[in-house]
């Protein structure tokens, strides 16, 4: 079930990527979101594999992706007041990426359920709260243009 979770958040990552007028990271966008979908295969193609296994990917995907999200949030800075969520979400990706590491191969057994969760969160979190600033930024706009 995680797989199929994973592959549906990297589509609607690259739905996101692609949709949205003047998003100026679609790259990179693109680029967490093929990350999930690989996440999501491998996890469907091989489910007898070691959980300790997809828990090391998961911890490098985390890495990545919260990388990721830090240089995004930064690039967003100017525009949106909402960029501080979108860091705060990758420094969030990297700690879980860093936690797995280290106390990796125990942690396969209950890591991958609880930080797929918390990381979905913080997406949503940071996902929600840029878009509402946008939606206030363009507000203003109308009032001012009126």
């Amino acid at each position: 079930y995680i797989g199929f979770f994973i592959i549906l958040g990297g589509i609607l990552h690259l739905i996101d990527a692609f949709v949205v007028d003047g998003w100026k990271n679609k790259l990179l966008g693109a680029f967490i979101a093929l990350m999930y979908l690989i996440a999501g295969v491998l996890m469907i193609k091989y489910p007898a594999a070691s959980a300790a296994w997809f828990t090391l990917f998961l911890a490098v995907f985390f890495v990545f992706v919260g990388i990721f999200r830090i240089i995004i949030g930064f690039q967003l800075r100017k525009e949106n007041s909402g960029w501080g969520w979108t860091v705060i979400s990758g420094v969030a990706a990297i700690i879980l990426g860093i936690l797995i590491f280290n106390q990796w191969p125990v942690s396969g057994l209950w890591v991958i359920g609880l930080f797929v969760s918390i990381e979905l969160i913080m997406q949503g979190i940071s996902t929600i709260t840029v878009a509402m600033s946008v939606r206030s930024l363009q507000r203003s706009v109308k009032k001012t243009t009126q």
